[in-house]
């Protein structure tokens, strides 16, 4: 077998933010929608533009962040960027209200 049936990538998602980040969604959809159908002006534009925006947060704030185990690297998908860190370099894995992924050069 190879390496990656052996060890086979696992993602972990809070659920309950990723359920808050869909509804949140599902809701930012309706009211465009309603927008677009009602709306008009610089009123119903201003109004799409925040909730495009608001949406991109959403997504950034609840849905992207994950802690992905692959055979060989850890992946921290944070809002902003990635962090990965192969397998042979971790020292230790601390979960408190956080994850700390400690190696030899940094935290």
């Amino acid at each position: 077998m190879s390496e990656t049936e052996e060890f086979p990538r696992v993602v972990y998602r809070p659920m309950v933010s990723v359920v808050t980040g869909v509804v949140v969604l599902v809701l930012a959809a309706f009211l465009l929608f309603d927008t677009i159908r009602r709306g008009s002006g610089a009123d119903a534009w201003a109004l799409g533009a925040g909730l495009v925006l608001g949406s991109l947060i959403v997504y950034v704030a609840t849905i992207r962040p994950a802690v992905v185990a692959e055979p060989r690297r850890l992946v921290v998908k944070n809002p902003l960027r990635d962090i990965a860190v192969p397998w042979a370099s971790i020292r230790d894995l601390r979960l408190r209200y956080q994850l700390d992924v400690l190696t030899d050069e940094d935290t």
